[in-house]
């Protein structure tokens, strides 16, 4: 069992959603669904379609945290979720 740290937006947007329904998310809409992305570098790929004038570097750092989502986080693992609208802890069912 591993404890992630998934963040549900920014400000918290998608926080509220995320407790309500006991899921967690991550941004990038317009990549569409990324189970087809086998690899890190179909992640990158796709990120680089979609954010051409992105730092290397930063399309790296991006399709690292999308290919954990996405291929090794699993359902029964942890999550630390920072809350920008609760207090500093909460526990989920």
């Amino acid at each position: 069992m591993t404890l992630w740290l998934v963040r549900c937006g920014r400000r918290g947007e998608g926080e509220n959603h995320a407790l309500s329904h006991n899921v967690v998310g991550v941004g990038w809409a317009e990549l569409g669904d990324l189970s087809g992305a086998r690899s890190l570098d179909a992640i990158r790929g796709r990120l680089q379609e979609h954010h051409p004038d992105a730092k290397p570097s930063t399309v790296t750092d991006w399709a690292s945290q999308l290919d954990a989502f996405t291929h090794r986080i699993e359902k029964v693992d942890l999550v630390a979720l920072p809350s920008r609208v609760l207090p500093p802890l909460h526990s989920g069912a």
